[in-house]
């Protein structure tokens, strides 16, 4: 049986959401400590109308964060709340956040940075910061303490 995300959530605490302004690349990092779909609808689209959002408890079962559009046709997302184009990703449960997890996400974060910018990734300097500095994000989420820079 498939349980629809809304319900497994009611058990969980409301999603919150973190912005990270980039100061180099016109993109926010947006991360959500939770997931909900209602919340990641209230909050977000994708500029091509399209929801691509989890659905089903089967889909969060299956992740510990979620990077949105990394998966997806579509290519931009716009936080609704400021207009600012951004790269959402849920921290499904941050107790299972690790270091890996972190790097492992931050991965596709700074791919859908390039992405959505229209650039590739360099393979050098460029990307192993952006890499770092999501990666950090991520950890202040996790974590609860947050450097403010």
């Amino acid at each position: 049986m498939v349980k629809l995300l809304n319900d497994y959530n009611m058990k969980l605490k409301a999603p919150v959401l973190h912005i990270f302004e980039q100061p180099i690349y016109p993109r926010e990092l947006c991360i959500i400590d939770g997931y909900d779909k209602s919340f990641m609808d209230d909050n977000f689209e994708f500029t091509d109308g399209c929801s691509g959002f989890f659905e089903t408890q089967h889909a969060l079962d299956n992740y510990k964060a979620v990077v949105f559009g990394d998966f997806q046709k579509y290519t931009s997302i716009r936080n609704k709340k400021n207009e600012h184009y951004c790269i959402p990703i849920a921290l499904v449960d941050k107790k299972l956040i690790t270091v890996r997890v972190a790097a492992h996400e931050a991965t596709h974060a700074a791919l859908q940075f390039w992405k959505q910018i229209g650039e590739s990734p360099t393979g050098i300097e460029a990307d192993a910061c952006l890499v770092g500095w999501i990666a950090d994000c991520i950890w202040q989420v996790k974590t609860g303490i947050f450097n403010n820079s």
